[in-house]
């Protein structure tokens, strides 16, 4: 009986450890893989995807983790500029990447990371908790709240469709 007893134990924190990992995993990018932010597209001054509303959600995260302004030249404005890029390479140290302040799959993918996944959204969590970024997905595609921003807004490129201030 005490075996039994072990045994259950032991799946029910497996259960608990695999459906942690499977609520971290989902998708955000509509796309419907595991891989969710890993295959976005590489941001930097100069790449083919600078501007945009998925410039905007980089942006949105760089100002999550007091890395950039909310408004202004400074901020989140959808421009990948060099102020962006500097913002960038700060958090690519500030998470052990290597430091060349542009977004690729390694920093999309460590991103991720920081994504709490309740109910139907999804939310970066910047640093000490205080700044949330809310995303969801909205008939297949994905969609993100700017901080200056309350409507609900894609993340393509280049248009910039969401509020700036």
């Amino acid at each position: 009986m005490k075996h039994r007893s072990v045994l259950v134990s032991a799946f029910t924190v497996v259960f608990l450890l695999t459906m942690a990992g499977i609520a971290r995993a989902d998708p955000i990018d509509g796309s419907g893989s595991a891989s969710d932010w890993d295959d976005n597209h590489t941001l930097c001054v100069g790449c083919t995807v600078d501007v945009g509303n998925v410039v905007g959600v980089w942006q949105s995260i760089l100002y999550a983790d007091n890395l950039l302004a909310k408004c202004g030249s400074a901020g989140i404005d959808g421009h990948f500029g060099s102020i962006t890029a500097n913002a960038t390479a700060d958090w690519q140290t500030s998470n052990g990447l290597t430091t060349d302040g542009i977004v690729r799959t390694n920093t999309w993918h460590k991103a991720r990371g920081f994504v709490d996944h309740r109910g139907s959204l999804y939310y970066y969590i910047g640093v000490g908790d205080v700044i949330e970024i809310p995303f969801k997905i909205v008939s297949g595609n994905y969609n993100f709240k700017s901080p200056s921003d309350t409507s609900w807004r894609g993340t393509g490129h280049p248009s910039i469709t969401f509020t700036t201030c």
